[in-house]
């Protein structure tokens, strides 16, 4: 069925949640960011199919990597011509917004785990 908002929570490598889980940085590998960040683009892609014209998909990791992060969505926007980032809603503190208006925590910055999100609107 259409939907007018999807929210992919992606699989992720998990950096962002060291601090709550330290055996992650003993089970990831070099590797991992760049399978993960083809998984994610694949989950994007494939969910495009099942937004309505003016849905939202908001795409969330609890990554770290800029390549799991703002290069998966740069990647989605350049091969969807007709999805534009729009940004966070206000309901979000302005320190967590980063500079391409996507959903971004450090935790040693903002001592909360480490987050990602973009706002993805269908044109």
């Amino acid at each position: 069925p259409m939907a007018d908002r999807i929210l992919i929570d992606a699989p992720c490598t998990g950096t962002g949640v060291i601090g709550r889980k330290p055996d992650i940085r003993w089970r990831r590998e070099l590797t991992d960011s760049k399978s993960m960040k083809d998984i994610q683009l694949k989950i994007l892609n494939h969910m495009v199919k099942y937004v309505k014209p003016k849905g939202v998909i908001v795409y969330a990791t609890c990554s770290l990597e800029k390549d799991e992060n703002w290069d998966v969505v740069s990647t989605f926007l350049k091969l969807n011509k007709n999805f534009s980032l729009k940004p966070v809603k206000e309901t979000v503190p302005k320190q967590w917004i980063n500079k391409n208006q996507c959903l971004e925590t450090f935790p040693p910055r903002d001592n909360v785990d480490g987050m990602f999100a973009a706002y993805l609107q269908k044109i």
